[in-house]
């Protein structure tokens, strides 16, 4: 058991201070001081004793421990050198823990797991900054198909900016680039909304939990390099009608655009947001 309760914000206080340590914006250090939604985090993740997990930013390790109690590994990515010795401290019961000092969006799983025996089918969850988010889910769940990984994610747990986990749950009348490339390979779910003051520092803006679920088969499985490069061009002037922003993506005259949308039975007058998923991989033939 740890010395004392990593969600007590006078504890936590005290222990950086000690420590001559301070939350760092720059890595957008915001420490979860609520159990309650501590909880609901490591719930919604359903981690078995057989699991491995990926955690991006650890911090104190304040998730981490409950990670650690539950999974086989638990592989801790923390991109801020000073706070390590401290998160060590924290986490030396483990001897199932390994914290690796990087850039989560630089660490290649798939090279991490050809170099050490353990399962690579794994669960990420994470209390992470929330400027990493939408990159974040290229990195470990579309590029997982795009660069064919052999490495799998079972599901991504994410404590999250609110506003930014309501973009990738957008619903087909509001969808955009990111919900695209989320949800072409996975259903995502909002568990719970998180007020600002469950942190240390208090961020500007409240959270979110969400649960993104891989799809056992996507929902674009052909021209997927395409389908980006197509949905790119249409999201660059995403108010205007489809075909217009087609056409100044691909460089082809607007009556050229409609005439070939029509014929697949796509309104070339709707909005890039109102596309259902489906139809970009059928723009995608015909176009590139």
């Amino acid at each position: 058991m740890p010395e004392f309760n990593l969600t007590n914000l006078e504890q936590i206080k005290n222990q950086l201070f000690q420590e001559n340590l301070h939350a760092k914006k720059k890595f957008g250090q915001n420490f979860l001081v609520n159990e309650n939604t501590l909880n609901k985090i490591v719930e919604t993740a359903r981690i078995t004793k057989d699991d491995t997990i990926i955690e991006i930013g650890p911090g104190l390790g304040t998730l981490t421990i409950e990670l650690c109690k539950r999974a086989k590994h638990v592989i801790s990515v923390e991109k801020d050198k000073s706070i390590i010795p401290l998160l060590k401290k924290n986490t030396k019961q483990f001897p199932n823990l390994t914290i690796v000092n990087g850039d989560a969006l630089n660490f290649d799983p798939d090279h991490y797991f050809s170099k050490n025996p353990i399962n690579p089918n794994f669960k990420m969850v994470a209390n992470i900054p929330y400027y990493i988010t939408s990159p974040l889910i290229n990195h470990y769940l579309k590029d997982q198909y795009l660069k064919k990984q052999k490495i799998n994610v079972q599901s991504l747990t994410l404590l999250t900016q609110k506003e930014v986990a309501e973009k990738i749950s957008a619903t087909p009348s509001d969808l955009n680039i990111l919900a695209l490339n989320t949800q072409i390979f996975a259903n995502p779910q909002i568990i719970d909304f998180v007020p600002a003051n469950h942190f240390f520092p208090i961020p500007k803006v409240d959270s979110a939990i969400i649960h993104i679920a891989p799809l056992k088969t996507p929902i674009i499985t052909e021209n997927l390099t395409k389908v980006f490069q197509l949905i790119s061009f249409a999201f660059a002037q995403k108010r205007k009608m489809l075909s217009n922003s087609l056409s100044a993506g691909l460089h082809l005259d607007t009556f050229t655009i409609k005439e070939e949308l029509q014929k697949i039975n796509i309104d070339p007058n709707l909005r890039p947001e109102n596309l259902e998923i489906k139809n970009w991989e059928k723009i995608a033939k015909i176009f590139l």
